[in-house]
C-alpha cells in the first residue's frame, strides 16, 4: 500500500504514530518537500508512506522542475 498527499501536519505529529500502527512507514521524514516558490519557514507538508519498505527500488524528492509549491515526489516499487 501507497498513501501519499499533502497532509499539512509536522513530522512530528502524532498522525505518524497512528499510521505507523497501521503499518505504514513514512519516507519523507522532516525533508524539506516545498519548492522556492513557498515562502513560509516551516518547509514540510507532503508525505509519502508505503506498507513494505523493502518494496522500494527508489524514493526521491525533487528540486527540481519547480511548477508548484510543492516538489515533486517519486516512488519506484
Amino acid at each position: 500500500m501507497v498513501v501519499c498527499g499533502d497532509f499539512t501536519l509536522l513530522s512530528d505529529s502524532e498522525t505518524f504514530g497512528v499510521l505507523a500502527e497501521l503499518g505504514l512507514t513514512d519516507l519523507v521524514g522532516t525533508a524539506d518537500t516545498r519548492s522556492s516558490h513557498y515562502r513560509k519557514p516551516v518547509r514540510h507538508t507532503s508525505y509519502l508512506l508505503v506498507s513494505d519498505v523493502a518494496a522500494v527500488k527508489r524514493f526521491e524528492i525533487l528540486a527540481e522542475p519547480e511548477v508548484s509549491e510543492h516538489r515533486a515526489l517519486i516512488l519506484d516499487i
